[in-house]
């Protein structure tokens, strides 16, 4: 068996080497053709531009590998069957599962490899390669000026527009150049035609410009404006260089530049930040509900500190990092590109570019503790205060603490932002001062008398007492959460949310893209058995089907796992457990079949689909006139 493992392996070894380097020298042709006239013309040397194109090959490869698995078990496996060797094993006792056992092995071990390329060297040339463009996007402007656009030209303030532009000669047509330079100045020059060329260092830019005219307004004198014409105009632009400056320094690395390790980081730090959001988010609520309900506040909730441990595969790379360089900073508190620091005290810092970091939702926790804090000690200056609106005055009903039986009950008045402001106006009872009591108009406070004698000289009088009806406590705003922190925390849960997405999709096509050489091995031997006499058409066709059927699960995948209508890991592994469903379905097919020299052609297929097509309309129930 061992001698049968080693046989199907060297079958497999000279396709898989042919396949990798004619797919990988297709796309490479394909990425040539697309960059090279940009790259030539920007004046560069020839091994700046093999650099380009050396470090776009991690990519190719990493794509193509898959690929190159799949058509050399399609060849390999069509080749053993169509010269019936396929059936001498089965005839010698070998099963089919068996022959599969070494090539699985195989397809593991090309797995592991791939995603450990994909893993580790991938992002650390996608990252190179990107900080290259933009170094050699910025070496000349002149080439990077579109028609009919507004064209900034750095590292000044001036943004040109041409109506035509000549980018081998510099030769401009119909130019507007907007100067934003000075703050007391704006400028805007006109001109017929001019001409862009650089000084004999080439570090600065020279503009020649002819027959136009430039309108100047100083902001400090709106009434003034000032219009020169020239028929010659000369405009020098320094430090703009036409040679090729590599930045040393790392640019911000995206998804496509991290490793899983980075992107699990950056998905745990997400995850963290949107519990506290949503925790954020219920506090306001609670506390409007308690705010309205008159209940004491309760204190704000502690943030949620996220987890210090990450899988085992990232402390292995960061141990095999550390052996190589001892000077490696280990994976999980390195800082990339997109990822959230957080402090000790549980709080964002920074972000990705262009997303929310933590500063705004430290603001709102802050902003709630206060606020909380603030109702709390107006609630008990309030209950502290009560009973006393009826001093001075007998028979005064003061506001007294509800929790002792008074019949006034103050609502809390929480002041903006939270701020309990000095010396809070106690709770008056309407109609009655702080220091009045009930005696009648125009009698002085001093002079009320007492209720009892109030009530003698009433009835002395033959007059009815009036019933003296209960006092209204004052009505007192309910400051509530205001609209933008609810919003703050919504859109903190959101944008922690789509990053989790983000980030998880990537995480999982690392691994899909890997693990896809098993089941295209399944897939392949089960093809290459089912179909023997299919010859290269099989390996062509097949083989691009398959991909095919692959890359567009995982595309589609991709973008229904982004917006969050789908989890990434269904999106990302569903096309390789359909395959592999579907490749262990045929393989028990396959097995159970005693040879493999039953044809397999093109004209089979055809006859399975007419055999199909007949067992359709027989079962095609009949019209109902025709049945009566």
């Amino acid at each position: 068996m061992r001698l049968l493992s080693r046989y199907l392996l060297r079958q497999l070894a000279a396709p898989f080497l042919f396949g990798l380097g004619a797919l990988t020298s297709l796309m490479l042709l394909s990425q040539i053709a697309k960059k090279f006239g940009a790259l030539v013309g920007k004046g560069l040397s020839w091994g700046v531009i093999a650099e380009v194109f050396a470090l776009s090959l991690p990519f190719i490869v990493a794509m193509t590998i898959p690929m190159a698995v799949l058509l050399a078990v399609l060849y390999a496996f069509s080749h053993l069957a169509a010269d019936n060797e396929i059936t001498a094993m089965r005839a010698s006792g070998i099963s089919v599962y068996q022959i599969l056992a070494p090539v699985l092995a195989w397809g593991v071990v090309m797995s592991v490899f791939n995603f450990g390329f994909v893993d580790q060297v991938l992002p650390r040339t996608n990252a190179r390669l990107r900080g290259l463009l933009i170094d050699i996007g910025r070496k000349k402007p002149t080439l990077e000026l579109r028609e009919q656009v507004i064209n900034e030209v750095p590292p000044s303030q001036y943004f040109l527009r041409a109506g035509r532009i000549d980018a081998a000669t510099g030769r401009l047509k119909d130019i507007t150049i907007y100067d934003m330079g000075g703050e007391s100045n704006r400028r805007i020059i006109y001109a017929d035609s001019g001409l862009m060329a650089y000084n004999e260092g080439r570090t600065d830019l020279n503009l020649r410009l002819y027959d136009g005219s430039i309108h100047q307004y100083r902001p400090s004198d709106p009434l003034s404006f000032q219009l020169t014409y020239y028929h010659i105009n000369n405009i020098r632009v320094k430090d703009v260089y036409d040679e090729l400056v590599r930045n040393s320094t790392e640019t911000v690395r995206g998804d496509r530049e991290m490793s899983t390790c980075e992107m699990l980081s950056v998905i745990r730090d997400a995850r963290t930040d949107q519990r506290n959001a949503e925790q954020d988010r219920h506090a306001l609520l609670m506390g409007d509900l308690r705010t309205l309900l008159h209940l004491p506040p309760v204190g704000p909730p502690a943030p949620v500190k996220p987890p210090t441990h990450l899988p085992a595969y990232c402390g292995w790379i960061s141990r095999i990092q550390m052996a190589f360089s001892k000077t490696a900073e280990p994976l999980g508190s390195a800082q990339a590109g997109g990822r959230a620091v957080r402090r000790s005290d549980g709080q964002t810092v920074g972000g990705s570019g262009g997303q929310a970091s933590g500063g705004a939702g430290e603001a709102v926790r802050r902003s709630d503790r206060q606020t909380v804090g603030s109702a709390q000690s107006t609630l008990q200056a309030q209950g502290g205060q009560g009973g006393q609106g009826g001093q001075g005055g007998q028979g005064g009903q003061g506001v007294g603490n509800p929790a002792i039986g008074t019949r006034g009950v103050a609502k809390p008045v929480i002041a903006k932002l939270g701020v309990a402001k000095p010396g809070v106006a106690k709770p008056r009872v309407a109609g009655l001062g702080p220091q009045q009591g009930t005696g009648r108009p125009g009698e002085s406070p001093g002079s009320a008398r007492p209720p009892a004698a109030r009530a003698l000289h009433q009835a002395a009088a033959g007059a009815t007492p009036p019933v003296a009806s209960p006092p209204r406590p004052s009505v007192a705003r309910v400051r509530l959460s205001n609209w933008a922190q609810v919003a703050t925390a919504t859109d903190r849960r959101q944008e922690a949310s789509g990053r989790v997405d983000r980030y998880a999709v990537e995480v999982h096509k690392k691994w899909s893209i890997s693990f896809a050489c098993i089941s295209f091995v399944i897939i392949g031997v089960v093809m290459a058995l089912r179909f023997p006499r299919g010859g290269i058409g099989l390996v062509i066709g097949g083989g691009l089907l398959v991909f095919a059927v692959h890359y567009i699960g995982l595309t589609a995948g991709e973008s229904l796992a982004d917006r969050g209508l789908v989890s990434a890991w269904a999106a990302m592994w569903t096309p390789n457990i359909v395959l592999t469903v579907v490749g262990l379905i045929g393989l028990i097919r396959v097995s159970r079949e005693s040879g493999s020299t039953r044809g397999g052609d093109m004209q089979e297929i055809i006859d399975g689909v007419r055999h199909l097509v007949r067992r359709l309309r027989r079962r095609r129930p009949a019209p109902a006139g025709e049945a009566a």
